[in-house]
């Protein structure tokens, strides 16, 4: 493999990584919020609970968003080997 070819496998694979792990992100987020909103139309919180429960979030996200990406499935997803 030249040079070439291998900076532009490790480009692909760093763009489709970042592509998993921005999509999960914001899926695992969003349903955080969902359930957050669930929560808020059954009990009124105060609006600061809410933003703190809100930036918390964004940790819970990360910490879910990094343990879906050490999977050995994602792992594969991201090292697949192009078609020669």
């Amino acid at each position: 493999m030249t040079p070439k070819e291998e900076k532009s496998l490790t480009f692909r694979r760093k763009a489709r990584y970042f592509l998993c792990v921005l999509t999960i992100y914001v899926a695992v987020y969003f349903v955080l919020y969902l359930l957050l909103s669930l929560i808020h139309a059954i009990i009124y919180l105060s609006p600061y609970l809410r933003m703190t429960i809100l930036l918390l979030f964004f940790v819970a996200a990360s910490a879910v968003t990094n343990r879906v990406m050490q999977t050995p499935s994602m792992r594969s997803f991201v090292e697949i080997q192009p078609f020669r």
